[in-house]
């Protein structure tokens, strides 16, 4: 997410790019991109950047299951998948927010 703008991607359980386009930032304008998509999400991940609470609690509001991501704490491997870089404490004791593919429907 940038100050102006944000590139919405919207990915199948393969990975795959069903949707991706950069948008002005504006609530109406994503969540309408969203709505044709709404019954397949089972998640979103906002980037944690400065200017991220306006989309976060604007996509709450409309009941979505949101995720936020930290850029500082990801790692992208080769094959495209992320991964959370935590110590095994943390891991045992944090959700598996990204793993949004695999969440329950």
């Amino acid at each position: 997410m940038h100050s102006t703008n944000n590139v919405t991607v919207v990915i199948d359980e393969q990975d795959r790019v069903i949707y991706q386009k950069r948008l002005p930032n504006g609530l109406a304008l994503i969540l309408k991109e969203l709505s044709v998509y709404r019954s397949d999400l089972c998640g979103i991940v906002v980037e944690s950047t400065y200017n991220w609470y306006w989309l976060v609690d604007g996509l709450m509001e409309q009941d979505y299951n949101v995720h936020l991501a930290n850029t500082a704490a990801i790692q992208q491997y080769e094959e495209g998948t992320i991964s959370v870089r935590l110590d095994r404490e943390e891991r045992s004791t944090t959700p598996t927010a990204l793993k949004v593919k695999d969440c329950a429907r």
